[in-house]
C-alpha cells in the first residue's frame, strides 16, 4: 500500500471521528491542531491499528504528532509485514 493510499484511510478515520472534511485534513497538520487531546489521539491510534492490522508500541506512538508521522508508521509497519 502506497503513502498516499495509507494517507486517505488516516484521514478518513480522523475525520469520521471528529467529522471533519476530510481536504482539511493534511499531512502535515498536528493532532493538536485538530483539537485532539491524548484520549482522541490513542482513540485514533487503536482505530488505525484495527483498520491496517498492526500494532503500534507505545514507544512508536510517542513519536507521533501530525498525521504524517501516523502515515509514515503504518507505512513502515506494512513494509514490516510484507517480509
Amino acid at each position: 500500500m502506497s503513502a498516499d493510499q495509507i494517507y486517505i484511510k488516516v484521514a478518513k478515520i480522523i475525520s469520521d471521528k471528529f467529522l471533519l472534511d476530510e481536504n482539511k485534513i493534511s499531512q502535515n497538520v498536528t493532532f493538536d491542531a485538530l483539537g485532539m487531546d491524548s484520549l482522541d489521539q490513542f482513540e485514533i491510534l487503536m482505530r488505525t491499528e484495527e483498520s491496517f492490522n498492526i500494532e503500534i508500541s507505545d514507544e512508536e506512538s510517542e513519536k507521533i504528532f501530525c498525521v504524517k508521522d501516523l502515515v509514515d508508521c503504518v507505512k513502515n509497519k506494512s513494509v514490516q509485514k510484507n517480509i
